[in-house]
């Protein structure tokens, strides 16, 4: 049902119950299937970077934004044997795991495969709160379920049968069309902190929100408030 309809059912509801006011979710994040809690106290951080040096290095701006949005959290890494030492000297997170889903050369690379998550999900890896693949392709995100995580963050990738979608998903950004028809991407480093973006503002904590400045002083703000948008349409 459209917006206007679930409002109308909710009136139709509260009228058949005589409720005198009307409890509900009114906005939700995206794409959130496990209808967890908005925010996480000190999560525990699984980050998915497992390819070769060129991308290890374009993901470490992200990696230091979950860093920061997180400070107080445990982050492990998995990443390539190859990046394992560069992992650890970046100082960004508290363990890294090695881990070679690819090949160490592209030619070598024949494609992901049953046998290749069923190893990734001998991983001794724990639970986690939170499990982001910093991987815009889509050949690393079956990862992302062989793990135990409340939450799971990434681009948009194919759903396995029997598994759910991702709590947090973005779309896309490569091969995008402009208005003239000509197409381009986003670049990679870029993409890859939009992502981390996305994860910090819908599982951080974030603070008073801004609206509170629009409250009139002194004690308005500590008293239960609503903002009405009359004119908002849908």
């Amino acid at each position: 049902p459209g917006p206007a309809e679930k409002r109308q059912r909710l009136i139709e509801d509260a009228r058949r119950n005589r409720a005198l006011a009307v409890s509900a979710t009114v906005v939700e994040l995206p794409a959130r299937a496990s209808l967890h809690a908005r925010s996480f106290v000190k999560p525990a951080i699984l980050v998915l970077q497992m390819a070769h040096i060129g991308d290890f290095i374009l993901s470490l701006r992200a990696l230091q934004k979950l860093r920061e949005g997180f400070p107080q959290s445990r982050i492990t890494l998995v990443c390539a044997s190859w990046n394992l030492d560069w992992a650890r000297r970046t100082g960004l997170v508290d363990e890294v795991v090695a881990f070679d889903f690819f090949s160490r050369l592209n030619v070598d690379w024949r494609g992901a495969s049953p046998d290749l998550f069923g190893e990734f999900a001998k991983l001794p890896l724990g639970r986690f709160d939170i499990a982001v693949d910093l991987r815009h392709d889509a050949d690393t995100r079956p990862c992302l379920f062989r793990v135990e995580a409340q939450a799971r963050a990434g681009y948009w990738a194919p759903v396995e049968p029997g598994f759910p979608p991702l709590d947090l998903m973005l779309p896309q950004v490569e091969m995008l069309t402009r208005s003239d028809g000509r197409e381009y991407s986003l670049h990679a480093e870029l993409r890859l902190e939009l992502l981390a973006d996305a994860v910090v503002a819908a599982y951080g904590a974030r603070g008073v929100h801004p609206v509170r400045r629009l409250l009139p002083p002194p004690r308005a703000a500590e008293r239960p408030y609503a903002v009405l948008a009359v004119g908002a349409g849908d």
